[in-house]
């Protein structure tokens, strides 16, 4: 492919050698110019597919004009990426830059397409933060936990416009905890401190934890009292 004085030629990887256990596959984009050694980089995979179905129609004769279209491929490709994992569910911009990066695709690129995703309304991480929350309020997570899980996809608790009076009622949250253990047997042997940890593992704060356990073992030894 390319010119007599410059080649350049692109391997795709085996797809039957391919464990999903293992980091995303690349591709080989290899340079061969006249005056120097053989050059071999690692590029996306969907960015070499592209370069290969598009190698006839590309007048390449040096290597910068080839980088030019392989920053033009991975542009491309890393947009269209972006765009079918959106269509699945929403993304913080963290989340879908590490989605890039684990693809093969440099930091320019993904810099440039995540900010086009959010500059269009494609991806906005107030939305997602405030969905992502009330998501995992129903589902029983305290406070600590969702903390946590949001600074994992690049976002702050704090920084959530209407945090937390628009999602939590502080004065609340011990009834909360304690619907949870009432969905719950009472385990054997050390209830109070496996009920604890029970808790806590859901993201509930020790004090909050604490009156909840307190008060679903009285609510129990009333019972059995009757």
């Amino acid at each position: 492919m390319g010119h007599s004085s410059f080649d350049w030629s692109c391997e795709l990887p085996n797809r039957k050698s391919y464990v999903s256990a293992q980091p995303a596959q690349r591709a080989i984009l290899i340079v061969r110019p006249d005056s120097a050694e053989e050059e071999r980089l690692s590029i996306p995979v969907a960015v070499g597919r592209m370069l290969r179905q598009q190698s006839k129609a590309l007048d390449v004769h040096s290597r910068a004009e080839l980088l030019y279209e392989l920053k033009r491929c991975a542009e491309s490709c890393a947009w269209e990426k972006v765009c079918s994992l959106v269509s699945r569910r929403d993304y913080s911009s963290k989340e879908l830059d590490d989605r890039l990066k684990r693809n093969g695709y440099t930091s320019s690129v993904r810099e440039l397409v995540v900010k086009r995703a959010l500059s269009c309304g494609l991806i906005d991480n107030d939305r997602f933060a405030s969905a992502y929350i009330r998501t995992k309020l129903a589902a029983g997570w305290g406070e600590r936990r969702i903390a946590l899980e949001l600074s994992h996809k690049g976002i702050e608790l704090g920084d959530v416009p209407g945090w937390p009076e628009e999602f939590i009622d502080p004065d609340n949250e011990v009834d909360r905890a304690l619907s949870l253990l009432e969905r719950k047997s009472l385990p054997r042997g050390d209830a109070y401190g496996k009920l604890m940890r029970f808790l806590v593992s859901r993201g509930f704060r020790m004090g909050c934890a604490r009156a909840a356990v307190e008060r679903r073992l009285s609510e129990i030894e009333g019972n059995d009292q009757r």
